[in-house]
This record gives structure tokens, sequence and C-alpha cells, in this order.
């Protein structure tokens, strides 16, 4: 059943909420919390679908990670990434790692499409997306604060609530992560879900520099105007 599902994301996904699988006399439909996109998005639906239809979200959501940092062994890492390989090999090689390691059918076959399919260097951001949708079923949304220099506890709060009022009816939880990033040379940039709010001064400046740029062409082309008038 996964690997007909998966092979549909190797092209764009007519409907991230309805599939057909063998087996069904009619269609199961199932809504996917958020759309995303890109090859990552598809193979993170398409297996989201396929493990809540088997009601092993859970289950999956922990093996993918458990295979995400088997990855980082630089060993098999050096095999799985490896585009001289042969796909064939690769799917043999990691499918046996995982039915030794008792993983579940869903994942051990998902992987095993990832290798044939020559994807396998998306494993780490397919994990990524998938959290995104299970967090989003659960009615989490994780955020994030970006600062020129360390939040204080005023200042955390007056994020958090910035995000609560973005999320109003959304979220049932909030997880607002703060980074500190010199470059954006003051203000701050807020992170909620997929909307991007700029107040840094990096941005400020951008703009400004635009506008004043923008302000003497448009004298330059007056004075010429005047000047063949």
């Amino acid at each position: 059943m996964l690997r007909q599902i998966v092979q549909s994301a190797a092209r764009p996904l007519r409907s991230a909420s309805l599939v057909a699988t063998r087996g069904f006399a009619q269609e199961v439909q199932v809504k996917v919390p958020i759309k995303q996109y890109g090859v990552e998005g598809r193979y993170s639906e398409a297996l989201y679908i396929a493990a809540t239809k088997a009601g092993k979200t859970d289950v999956v959501e922990k093996e993918l990670e458990d295979v995400t940092h088997m990855l980082e062994n630089e060993k098999l890492a050096s095999i799985m990434y490896d585009p001289s390989m042969n796909p064939k090999t690769k799917e043999e090689i990691v499918m046996s790692l995982l039915k030794e390691g008792g993983f579940s059918d869903l994942t051990t076959n998902f992987f095993g499409t990832l290798a044939t399919n020559g994807r396998m260097s998306a494993a780490p951001k397919v994990y990524d997306k998938f959290t995104e949708l299970t967090r989003a079923d659960r009615g989490e949304v994780r955020c994030k604060v970006i600062t020129s220099i360390e939040l204080n506890d005023e200042q955390y709060n007056a994020a958090m609530e910035k995000c609560a009022q973005e999320l109003k009816g959304v979220a049932k939880k909030i997880t607002l992560e703060s980074e500190v990033d010199l470059s954006i040379r003051g203000g701050w940039i807020l992170e909620i879900g997929d909307k991007y709010l700029d107040y840094s001064g990096r941005t400020r400046m951008r703009k400004m520099r635009s506008l004043l740029d923008g302000g003497v062409e448009s004298l330059m082309q007056e004075q010429e105007d005047e000047a063949t008038a």
C-alpha cells in the first residue's frame, strides 16, 4: 500500500487529501492538516496519509527520527548519499537494516522507495516535514524569534503574545524558540509556522536604501526631462 502511495510523490499530487489504494472498495479520504511543497513535502504527505490510514502516525514519527539519526553515521551516509551507487543496492541495504532493527513495514518500505527513487538525501527534511504535519494535527505550532541580542523574559513573553495573536483559533499549543543572529542589526524576525514577519534593522535599512535610490533616480529623470523640454 505504501509503495503505491509514495510512488505518486515523484510527481505533483493532484489532491493531498485523497489517495487511492489497492484492497479498498472505495477511496479513503485523509485530510492533511497543512499543505506542504517541494519534493520533501510530497513524500512527507504521502507517508502521513499512509501512516494515518494505518493508525501508526506516532510509530512512524519515532521511527523516522531513529532512521534520521542512523543516517548521521558517516559510513552509512557515505553509502546512502552516494549518487554513483546503484539505487537498487541502496534499497536492499536500507530495507535489510530496518527489517533487522524491527522497524514497521510502513517505515521500511518508505525508505526502500526513497532509495529506489534516488531520494535518500531528502530523508532528514522529510522527517522535519512529517513532524510539522503531526504537530499541526495535534494543534501544535512551532515558532521562532530571531534577535541580535539575547531576549529577557519580558521580551520573550511579548514575542509569545504576538505568536498567540497571529495563531488565535488555530493553535492549541505554541512552542517558541529564540535565536541570536548579529547580522539582522537590531529589531527582530518572527517565524510563525509558514508566516515570516521581518522587523529587523537589516531589512529596514534595505528598504530605506531602496527608497533613497528610487528617489535619486526619479530626481535625475525629472532633470533630464526638463533639459530636453
